[in-house]
C-alpha cells in the first residue's frame, strides 16, 4: 500500500531539513513525501530543493499565506497514498511509519492537528 507523509509548513526552514530527511528515511516500500509550503518568505524553498534528487519528494507552494487549515487541505489534495501521516514539527524514527501502519487494520486518513 502506498503511504504519503505530509509536511505542512510555514516559516519553518530551520526545522524542515531534518523533517524531510526523517520522512525519506522511512523503510516503507511505496512512499511519497509532500511538503506543502504556505507561502513562506524564508529559506523553505531552498531547504526543500536540497532534497530534489529524491523522486519521492514533492514540494507545493502557495503564492501567499492562506492559513494553517487551507494549507493542510492543500497537502491532503496532493496526497496519493492510501495511508496518510501528517508530520508537523517533529522528526520520525526510521521505522515509525512501518510500526504505525502494521498496527492498523484498515487505511485511514489523518487530520492536521495543533502542535
Amino acid at each position: 500500500m502506498k503511504a504519503t507523509i505530509l509536511i505542512p509548513t510555514y516559516e519553518q526552514a530551520h526545522l524542515l531539513g531534518e523533517a524531510i530527511a526523517s520522512a525519506l528515511a522511512q523503510r516503507h516500500e511505496d512512499l511519497e513525501v509532500v511538503v506543502a509550503d504556505d507561502g513562506s518568505g524564508n529559506r523553505t524553498l531552498e531547504v526543500a530543493a536540497s532534497f530534489a534528487e529524491d523522486r519521492r519528494l514533492r514540494y507545493v507552494r502557495s503564492n501567499a499565506p492562506r492559513g494553517r487549515a487551507r494549507n493542510c487541505r492543500r497537502a491532503f489534495s496532493e496526497a496519493s497514498g492510501e495511508w496518510i501521516l501528517v508530520l508537523e514539527g517533529r522528526v520520525m524514527s526510521s521505522g515509525e511509519l512501518t510500526r504505525t501502519s502494521s498496527r492498523a487494520t484498515a487505511p485511514r486518513r489523518a487530520r492536521c492537528s495543533r502542535t
